[in-house]
């Protein structure tokens, strides 16, 4: 995923897969093309898992903000999937602690079909999204399955949730 600066060069985030493991990283470009932070910076290293799906917006003050999606596969006692986001200066500064934020977005519920009753967790696997807040924070929307239903006449799709992120990582919204 790829932005524009606010000085004419970009900033790019992508997923880097070595060792078994994921990491996300970041670069940012100058518009001559000098690479303006010496090293990628890593997002969320995570060993029990894959990581992926960066989505990239800018932050009106040169640096960016980056959300992504966690897949926990070793661990059944957590969600299999969940929401981060990081928020990065101008000078490739990690603003929001080492790991980034949790969007709190991630349910258990259970559920009855053909009489076996299910723990499952209701997680954004169909789809996320992000756009600016014009307040140096930003919007994350995510299609929740909470009130999923595997009845065919009622809510087989799930709800669209979002939530507000200021620019200092808290959240706005409920």
């Amino acid at each position: 995923s790829t932005i524009q600066d606010t000085s004419g060069g970009f900033i790019a985030a992508w997923v880097d897969y070595k060792n078994n493991n994921s990491n996300i990283y970041a670069k940012k470009i100058d518009s001559h093309g000098n690479i303006m932070w010496d090293k990628s910076i890593i997002f969320y290293p995570y060993s029990e898992g894959m990581i992926g799906r960066p989505q990239i917006i800018g932050d009106n003050l040169g640096g960016a903000i980056i959300a992504w999606l966690v897949y926990n596969n070793s661990n059944p006692n957590i969600p299999s999937q969940t929401l981060m986001a990081q928020k990065i200066n101008a000078n490739g500064d990690l603003l929001w602690g080492e790991n980034g934020i949790k969007i709190p977005v991630i349910s258990w519920v259970s559920f009855v079909w053909r009489e076996t009753t299910y723990k499952q967790d209701i997680s954004p696997s169909v789809a996320f999204d992000i756009a600016p807040d014009g307040k140096n924070g930003f919007i994350i929307t995510w299609n929740d399955l909470r009130n999923f239903s595997l009845d065919p006449y009622t809510n087989i799709f799930g709800d669209l949730s979002a939530q507000r992120v200021d620019a200092n990582g808290n959240f706005l919204w409920g």
